[in-house]
């Protein structure tokens, strides 16, 4: 599967406070892909619930990342990753904690860097970690 398949197949990604969501792809001359993906946060619940804010970028994949055998692996991590961040942040009733943060600073093909995760649990854990995705989780 192509990365947009499979961000269109893994997104949105959604609970009541926040949502991600992959809104196109376009390549590149070099043989990476633009993703265009966008961040939603929210207010309130139920019939009062609004739109706090919107963030979209275009994020750039090189060659190098699209031909990465672990790719599918890491996008399922991801996204799971995200979900679960999502769920508690929405738990907490508290969406503040995503405020500084634009859509890159949730998907970020660096982890493709690290050489041990090769499953989707395996990129899922490596993501929740504290100095990533993990950092978004409510304190315990």
């Amino acid at each position: 599967m192509s990365l947009p398949e499979l961000l269109q197949t893994h997104t949105p990604i959604a609970a009541d406070l926040a949502e991600f969501r992959f809104m196109g792809a376009e390549p590149m001359d070099d043989g990476g892909v633009w993703t265009t993906v966008r961040l939603i946060i929210w207010q309130g619940e139920g019939e009062d619930r609004a739109i706090l804010d919107i963030k979209e970028q275009s994020l750039p994949w090189s060659p190098k990342e699209l031909a990465d055998p672990r790719l599918a692996a890491f996008i399922a991590g991801w996204a799971a990753a995200l979900g679960e961040v999502f769920a508690a942040i929405s738990a907490a009733g508290d969406a503040s904690t995503l405020d500084p943060f634009l859509p890159s600073d949730l998907l970020s093909p660096d982890v493709l860097r690290l050489a041990r995760p090769r499953s989707a649990d395996d990129f899922c854990d490596a993501l929740l970690q504290p100095r990533r995705l993990g950092e978004l989780l409510p304190a315990q």
